[in-house]
């Protein structure tokens, strides 16, 4: 009672940024557009699998950008759901409402494997948190 549960997490040294590091040094957005397009694919195969991470935020997300990989972290939170929308609206709703920063282009391409099963729900989405440069 009263006590707060902590988490550790050990990993590796590596060359990946998350995009919450990468977008706090006022990145080239158009370079970083093939990788975001790359990352997109692999978060759409994971909700296309109705797998939900559960805390999809730009910090939880790494980049390497040399070579254009990508990875999530923090899988604690993640569950199956019973539908790939399930999986896509809470994981969509956290990731681009903390991503107000990052430049609408980008955002299109990241979203842009969701738009033609998910058109729907993802404007309903992108009308709860609109306004990007």
């Amino acid at each position: 009672e009263g006590t707060r549960r902590q988490g550790l997490i050990v990993t590796n040294a590596t060359e990946y940024r998350s995009l919450k590091e990468i977008s706090e040094d006022d990145p080239d957005w158009d370079a970083l557009a093939p990788i975001l397009a790359n990352a997109g694919k692999q978060l759409y195969k994971m909700h296309a699998s109705c797998i939900q991470h559960g805390a999809l935020y730009p910090n939880h997300w790494f980049l390497c950008l040399s070579t254009g990989h990508c990875q999530l972290i923090d899988f604690e939170r993640s569950r199956r759901r019973f539908t790939v929308a399930g999986s896509i609206a809470g994981d969509l709703e956290q990731f681009i409402k903390r991503a107000v920063w990052m430049h609408e282009v980008s955002l299109r391409l990241l979203l842009e494997p969701y738009m033609i099963e998910y058109k729907d729900l993802i404007y309903s989405l992108r009308e709860k948190y609109p306004a990007r440069s």
